[in-house]
């Protein structure tokens, strides 16, 4: 008895992490402190990083600079509480193309009930519509209504921002 208990809990064990491994979403895992220690290979494949290249990093590495740092303050107020974060980022790849993720961003407790580690999934969005009020912002549409868009309001294709803006290459930030 004592053996079937074991194969079936390595059988769960297993099952799970095929299910992290192969899932449709980018999966990260950081200690407490932010440093990961974790991506699936949906990460690798979305953002251009290897996991030997963001092990011990912090997630800001994606960081575009075009997010609101409130929007990072939100973020950490609410997972170093215990409660789930959802949100949307707009993060810059390996090869500095930038993009749009959903993310919800949960702790990892201990047997003690304490948040050793946090577990991100992100799922990116590439037909994402962005709207661009001025050259240094830029929010998701589906934060302003119709009336409340300018008539000069452009929006594009994700992938596609109108010249002349860009990621900031080299912005490091806070998060």
């Amino acid at each position: 008895e004592e053996n079937t208990r074991r194969q079936q809990i390595e059988e769960q064990l297993r099952k799970l992490s095929h299910a992290v491994e192969q899932s449709p979403a980018s999966i990260v895992i950081t200690d407490r402190s932010g440093c990961i220690e974790y991506v699936n290979p949906k990460f690798c494949e979305v953002t251009g990083y290897q996991f030997h290249e963001v092990r011990g990093q912090n997630p800001r590495i994606l960081k575009s600079g075009k997010t609101p740092s409130e929007v990072y303050k939100d973020l950490w107020q609410t997972i170093l509480s215990g409660q789930e974060w959802h949100g949307e980022l707009f993060n810059r790849k390996k090869n500095g193309e930038c993009y749009w993720e959903s993310v919800c961003i949960a702790g990892i407790s201990d047997s003690h009930n304490v948040i050793t580690h946090f577990i991100a999934m992100k799922d990116t969005q590439p037909t994402r519509v962005t709207v661009r009020l001025r050259p240094d912002a830029i929010l998701p549409a589906s934060l302003l209504s119709e009336s409340a868009m300018p008539s000069s309001t452009r929006t594009e294709p994700f992938g596609r921002p109108p010249a002349p803006w860009s990621c900031w290459q080299g912005e490091a930030g806070v998060g």
